[in-house]
């Protein structure tokens, strides 16, 4: 739990860096007063080289964002020490996520996001046809997402991305989080009013 505590406090750093940054009278910063909203899907990446598609959408203000995603993703098989079986690892959850825009209105401008998340996840392992051994923990997550969006049109938007995603303490008798933590990465693609 402390690293998570941590991690929440470089991100909010990061993000209050950004915010300031903002305000300096630069054609990288946008200072005119707007209000749009997007939706879409991105394509993320884990550590594991699993890739799994995240819904989400927001409503945009001025060079800030805010909104939803959901997403669902099954981690792989892992080994537990404490029963020396393998179990299939499963994890979801949707939640809020807020990032700032450093100019928007420019066909190439970069961003910052922090996402909290709440959800789900399982271990579960086939003692028997049909029959499964199954456990379960509530997890709540991070994510802090730095990158690139690129605009060609005023209702379209590209992001390249790379983030680091911790969750809380779990234990899926002897699997910890460290199966969820980890480094991310992906591309997304949304539809809607940017400049």
């Amino acid at each position: 739990m402390k690293s998570l505590k941590l991690y929440l406090l470089i991100t909010i750093i990061i993000t209050s860096i950004s915010s300031n940054g903002q305000e300096k009278s630069s054609s990288f910063f946008q200072k005119s007063t707007t209000i749009g909203g997007f939706g879409g899907i991105s394509i993320n990446v884990n550590d594991y080289g699993k890739s799994f598609i995240s819904g989400e959408g927001a409503m945009i203000i001025s060079n800030y964002y805010f909104g939803g995603f959901g997403y669902g993703v099954n981690i792989g098989d892992f080994y537990s020490p404490n029963t020396g079986s393998i179990y299939d690892i499963n994890q979801g959850e949707g939640g809020f996520m807020i990032g700032a825009i450093s100019n928007k209105q420019q066909l190439i401008s970069l961003f910052c996001e922090l996402r909290f998340g709440f959800g789900e996840v399982d271990a579960r392992s086939e003692i028997d046809t049909n029959i499964f051994e199954l456990y379960q923990e509530n997890t709540f997550s991070i994510t802090s997402k730095i990158g690139l969006t690129i605009s060609p049109l005023n209702y379209i938007q590209l992001k390249a991305f790379a983030g680091y995603q911790g969750f809380n303490d779990i234990d899926l008798n002897g699997i910890n989080q460290d199966v969820l933590n980890g480094f991310r990465w992906g591309f997304s693609l949304y539809f809607g009013y940017f400049k």
